[in-house]
C-alpha cells in the first residue's frame, strides 16, 4: 500500500507543483508537459516489462529494486534542476514506476488465498484518493510559498 501511495503521490505531486516549477527553472508550459508526456511514455514501457522483472526475480527483491530505484532517479534533480535533468530523472522514474502496479498486485495476490483477495484488494483501492489526500496539503504548501518567494534563477 505504501509503494502505491508514494507512486501515485509522484505523480499529484508533480501536476501540483508544475506552475511554480516552471516560473523557478524558467520553462515554458510545453517543456513542463513535454516531461510529463516523456515520464507516461516510459511508464507504459516499463509497465511492459513487470512479467519480466517479476520472472527475474523474487517478488520482495522486484519490490525492494523498484522502491530504491526510484529513490536514485530523483537524486540527480537535488543537486541539479535544469531541464535535462529533469526530463532524464522523469523518465528513469517513470521507466521503474511503470512495473509498480501490476508487481503490487502480483504481491497482493499471492500473499492471500484466492478466497481471501477480495480483502487485500478492496483496501487497495482507495490508494489514489489516498496520496492525492495526503500530498496535495504540502504540495499547496510549497508552491504557495515559492509564488511568495518569487523566482530563484535569472
Amino acid at each position: 500500500m505504501l509503494l502505491y501511495t508514494v507512486n501515485w503521490a509522484d505523480k499529484a505531486v508533480y501536476g501540483l507543483v508544475a506552475q511554480p516549477l516552471a516560473e523557478e527553472l524558467g520553462l515554458s508550459a510545453s517543456r513542463i508537459g513535454f516531461i510529463g508526456s516523456a515520464f507516461f511514455v516510459t511508464l507504459t514501457l516499463g509497465n511492459l516489462i513487470a512479467g519480466l522483472l517479476n520472472k527475474w526475480t523474487a517478488l520482495k527483491w522486484s519490490l525492494a529494486i523498484l522502491a530504491v530505484g526510484w529513490s536514485i532517479a530523483m537524486l540527480p534533480v537535488v543537486a541539479s534542476a535544469t531541464f535535462t535533468v529533469l526530463l532524464v530523472s522523469r523518465m528513469l522514474l517513470g521507466f521503474l514506476e511503470g512495473p509498480s502496479g501490476p508487481i503490487i498486485h502480483t504481491a497482493l495476490y499471492s500473499w492471500h488465498p484466492s478466497e481471501k483477495r477480495g480483502l487485500p484488494w478492496m483496501v487497495s483501492c482507495p490508494r489514489r484518493r489516498l496520496s492525492v489526500s495526503v500530498t496535495e496539503p504540502p504540495a499547496d504548501a510549497m508552491s504557495r510559498r515559492s509564488r511568495r518567494a518569487g523566482p530563484t534563477r535569472a
